[in-house]
């Protein structure tokens, strides 16, 4: 479960830099 964390994390902070308007509450799921 660790590595799907992990692979969450960089999936989460590409969007971040891909997208500014990015919706938080996504983040939180994260």
């Amino acid at each position: 479960m660790g590595n799907i964390k992990a692979q969450l994390a960089e999936i989460v902070r590409g969007t971040i830099k891909n997208s500014e308007g990015f919706n938080p509450a996504f983040m939180l799921m994260a």
